[in-house]
């Protein structure tokens, strides 16, 4: 076991190294006071520019265009489940062994999409056209 003292925690350790850091500003290699006021100066100045920032608007847009996707993707696979059971138990299966490799093709979670292809076209179609009905009455 590590022995430590009662006063180590992050937040504590976060104020030793602040002023540690403080200190050390303090305390520099030049004699004069002209540069001291330069040592500091530039201290200062690469202390304003080294703080990380967050992304820009190009990034926050991004990161917000990924999510939508990764949120269209998900709600893919799962429509698609009961999508494709009921594909499925609709389609008449004449014999044992095609009716159970397409059982099988319903029930495994990413397939399923592909399964259910089709009707995901069918979906993407009346959406288009409805984009499409709505751009030419928007327009005329």
């Amino acid at each position: 076991m590590k022995f430590q003292s009662k006063k180590s925690t992050p937040a504590y350790d976060a104020g030793w190294i602040a002023n540690r850091n403080l200190e050390s500003i303090e305390t520099n290699p030049y004699p004069s006071s002209t540069e001291h006021e330069e040592w500091l100066s530039g201290w200062h100045a690469a202390e304003a520019t080294d703080v990380p920032r967050g992304p820009g608007w190009f990034g926050k847009a991004m990161g917000k265009f990924w999510l939508g996707v990764w949120y269209l993707l998900v709600f893919v696979a799962v429509v698609s489940y009961p999508m494709a059971l009921i594909k499925w138990f609709t389609v008449d299966h004449f014999a044992f062994w095609p009716g159970f490799k397409e059982l099988l093709l319903a029930l495994i979670p990413i397939v399923n999409v592909i399964y259910v292809g089709d009707w995901w076209g069918n979906v993407f179609s009346f959406f288009m056209a409805i984009i499409i009905i709505i751009s030419r009455l928007i327009t005329n």
